[in-house]
Order: structure tokens, then C-alpha cells, then sequence
């Protein structure tokens, strides 16, 4: 199985808050899939449990989208698209 690499500080340097912990919840689970350590699975799996939580809180927030927010989002989205390793 191939790990899918993702870099967070390219996301983060975006300002999106919510971009950033997705790419840090992918970050995550490629990091739990790759490791064979049960300690660092327990480790990370909780740190992934905590991103995911915290990402279903954004999501929960009902937001008001105008023109420049769609166009900022397609940006990022087609930003994070060059940034995953193969």
C-alpha cells in the first residue's frame, strides 16, 4: 500500500484553518499507516481522533459564502492537489 505523503505548512501558510487540519488529519493517517510501532499507532491515532474533532466542530459552523471565498477554496484545493508526494 502506497502512503500518501501530505505537506502541512504549504496548507497552513494559506491561512484556512480548516484546510489546515485536513491536511494535518491526512498527514495522520499516512503516518499510522506507515508505522509498525503499536506505541506510535496509539500515539497518533489519538492525535487523530483529536483533529478529526475539532475539524467536525468547523464544519458544524454554519458559514455564509460569497464569490471570493469559492474562488479562494478552488485555489487551495488546487494547491493542496500539487502537494501531495506520490
Amino acid at each position: 500500500m502506497e502512503v500518501v505523503k501530505v505537506k502541512v505548512a504549504p496548507v497552513a501558510s494559506l491561512g484556512g484553518q480548516l484546510n489546515t487540519l485536513e491536511a494535518l488529519r491526512d498527514r495522520l493517517a499516512g503516518a499510522i499507516d506507515a508505522t509498525t510501532s503499536a506505541r506510535d499507532v496509539a500515539m497518533l491515532s489519538s492525535r487523530l481522533m483529536d483533529v478529526m474533532k475539532l475539524i467536525g466542530e468547523q464544519d458544524a459552523v454554519p458559514k455564509s459564502r460569497t464569490p471570493l471565498d469559492e474562488l479562494h477554496e478552488r485555489r487551495e484545493t488546487k494547491l493542496r492537489g500539487r502537494l501531495v508526494d506520490g
